[in-house]
């Protein structure tokens, strides 16, 4: 799970008019513009009509990568990400706050993004598992593992749970290991909102739990974090 409470709304007027912004839009194919005034209500509109016509699959990944851009741009974080990223190119000061900034690192050095997004993940202890492997295993083509992991993950959650309607997988490879994010949509949840008018509207949304592998080649461990806690099933 997410440590943050995500608004979509407070970290997009966090983005809001920000080169990172910018560029990410850009990179997924979003028609957007966003100018340099402050962002104002209509504006989210805009933004909800622009991802909205992206396909399913695509507005999962992008709430989900956001969500995880929200999930690091807290202070510390940042400050753990310029740590990592010592000696090589970092972001301007003219990226404002901290959102922005994990945004940044989100783009242009996404394995130290993923390093410190796992740091912070293993910090919370909770959840994790260590399962044993073949020592040695090379992973060839690590991202078409990760679209085999997404959809193993959703029959698995289908079964299990009921849940797994959607899942987004990313994979990179880090120092001593080979890492696979995934966020797969737990059961459907109806929330109560407020429309700009102050209507009462319900709307129906399917929140994310985050399952983290970190396969390790040197000894063949396997780290897993997942809310599922009889793992028996799980291989």
């Amino acid at each position: 799970m997410f440590m943050h409470n995500f608004r979509p709304d407070r970290l997009l007027r966090a983005l809001y008019g920000t080169e990172p912004f910018h560029e990410y839009c850009a990179r997924r194919n979003i028609e957007f513009h966003a100018t340099n005034a402050p962002m104002q209500m209509e504006d989210y509109a805009r933004w909800m009509t622009a991802v909205g016509e992206l396909r399913q699959e695509d507005q999962v990944r992008v709430d989900l990568e956001l969500a995880r851009v929200n999930e690091m741009a807290d202070r510390e974080i940042v400050l753990h990400l310029f740590k990592a990223a010592e000696g090589q190119e970092i972001p301007s000061d003219e990226v404002p706050g901290d959102a922005a900034v994990a945004l940044w690192f989100y783009l242009r050095h996404p394995q130290i993004f993923h390093e410190v997004f796992l740091h912070h993940e293993v910090a919370e202890r909770d959840g994790w598992h260590n399962i044993q492997a073949e020592a040695g295993l090379n992973l060839n083509y690590i991202e078409s593992k990760a679209a085999t992991l997404s959809e193993s993950l959703k029959d698995f959650f289908a079964s299990r749970e009921g849940s797994g309607r959607y899942c987004a997988v990313d994979a990179c490879r880090l120092d001593a290991s080979n890492c696979f994010i995934a966020h797969v949509s737990d059961r459907m949840q109806l929330i109560e909102t407020f429309d700009r008018s102050g209507g009462l509207d319900m709307h129906r949304v399917w929140p994310a739990v985050t399952v983290i592998f970190a396969y390790y080649p040197c000894d063949g461990t396997i780290a897993l974090k997942s809310h599922v806690r009889d793992i028996d099933g799980v291989e």
